[in-house]
């Protein structure tokens, strides 16, 4: 026989043996094959078969055996015919001839001295999940994003948008109190103390983030609250009832006037603009951990006023206290992620100090409306830190391929070494702006619905 005849006999076996591989079980049956070749010119003997197995069927029952097969070959050509499926040795003695190593592509990866842990354990969870959902232990949805499970830990881009309904704290406004007498000897308290106090208002704030890598991303978010409170306080029954306000200034002529009827209001608005670093510095299958490093600008503005009808002498007067803040400072912060159970939901906690350095500007005027006069006035400015902490605690989920994300928590803050208009009001009345200070709060529930590519 021709070498070339010999070549392709080999070619033909070697080619044959993976695609056998695909249809061979462990109680597959022998193998017959039957070899036509030229006696003149090869010397081999007649047609040999091996000895059929214990499950052998007849050749027109198989389904694999075409009608080529069963006809005899070309006296020029030799043939190989397939008549039943390998048994697992021969199939493992085949494939041991096959070269198995192959050439990692440059640039596929980075090499494994390059890698950082932190990534190399985000692989590992990455493989882990997706061989659950494929085992069906989570509840994997379709998604153009990014199909299969997500590592707890892994940063992505995407753009989220929050509901918040806060309260401000340790700002409530004593502007007035009921009374009997008209001032002076034999004037005492009788009732309620006239008080401004804000309530639980909404809130929103939007972000995006741009992932870095798996481990790190950049992100920008705003937030927004405005607070609205009222009070009005009247007279009590009875002989000799008046109010008298809290907030007017002892040097005035109207100092000692009563009001049958005063209204105030009071007004409590933050704005936050961020920008921040984040990067993931511990994390398993189960939690991850980040840091955060930014920078953060915040407007914080109170508005107090006070109306109502004074006598004697009569005048319609009008009392304000504005205290804005505006600054800007670092940001750095700590964030933590733990799943609950096998599924999406998972119990998450974040805390964060930022150190503002701005100015307050705080004016205090009041105004006869019935005579056009001003009667006391006070611009004061002060440039001073303000720490602010920022913490929240809650419970998220997430969908299997990670695309989607809901959390809801607690959120508080602290506006530490701020003014509040009780304590410029008191300020202006004394005449003393030292140590001047006190902690604002804000607290409430937080939700968010995060959408990640």
């Amino acid at each position: 026989m021709p070498k070339s005849s010999w070549m392709f006999m080999l070619s033909a076996t070697f080619v044959a043996t993976p695609l056998l591989a695909q249809v061979a079980t462990e109680a597959a049956a022998p193998m017959i094959v039957t070899i036509h070749a030229e006696n003149a010119r090869t010397g081999l003997g007649p047609e040999k078969t091996v000895p059929d197995g214990p499950h052998r069927q007849a050749n027109h029952d198989l389904p694999w055996e075409s009608d080529l097969a069963r006809k005899p070959a070309s006296p020029s050509v030799p043939s190989v015919v397939v008549t039943d499926a390998p048994s697992a040795a021969a199939l493992e003695k085949s494939a041991s001839r096959i070269p198995t190593t192959l050439t990692q592509p440059e640039g596929l990866k980075p090499p494994e001295a390059m890698r950082t842990g932190h990534q190399r354990r985000l692989e590992k969870e990455r493989s882990s999940h997706s061989d659950a959902c494929a085992c069906k232990t989570c509840d994997c949805c379709p998604c153009d994003c990014r199909p299969g499970c997500d590592p707890i830990g892994m940063h992505r881009t995407g753009a989220w948008a929050g509901f918040l309904y806060l309260h401000a704290g340790d700002v409530d406004m004593a502007h007035a109190i009921q009374q009997n007498g008209a001032g002076g000897a034999g004037t005492v308290p009788d009732g309620e103390v006239g008080t401004v106090a804000p309530e639980y208002e909404p809130a929103f704030a939007v972000g995006v983030n741009e992932a870095l890598s798996d481990t790190s991303s950049v992100w920008v978010s705003y937030t927004h609250f405005e607070s609205r409170a009222a009070d009005a306080i009247a007279a009590p029954p009875g002989v000799g009832g008046t109010v008298n306000s809290l907030v007017l200034h002892p040097g005035t002529i109207n100092a000692g006037s009563t009001s049958s009827l005063v209204n105030a209001r009071y007004d409590i608005d933050f704005n936050m603009l961020d920008l921040n670093f984040s990067r993931l510095i511990g994390s398993s299958d189960r939690h991850a951990i980040n840091y955060h490093a930014g920078v953060r600008y915040g407007m914080l503005k109170q508005e107090f006023g006070q109306r109502g009808v004074f006598a004697p002498p009569t005048g319609d007067l009008n009392t304000t206290s504005l205290v804005d803040f505006e600054g800007v400072g670092p940001r750095i912060g700590i964030d933590g992620r733990g799943r609950l159970g096998d599924g999406g939901l998972s119990i998450y906690g974040n805390s964060f100090l930022t150190f503002f350095v701005g100015e307050f500007d705080s004016i205090y005027q009041q105004d006869n409306l019935t005579t056009s006069t001003r009667q006391a006035f006070s611009d004061w400015d002060d440039n001073r830190m303000v720490p602010q902490l920022e913490s929240e605690l809650g419970i998220a989920w997430m969908n299997c391929s990670g695309c989607l994300r809901i959390s809801v928590g607690y959120q508080l803050q602290w506006w530490f070494n701020a003014i509040t208009v009780a304590d410029h009001v008191r300020a202006v009345q004394t005449n003393n702006f030292s140590n001047v200070g006190d902690t604002i709060t804000f607290d409430g529930l937080t939700s968010r619905v995060e959408w990640r590519f």
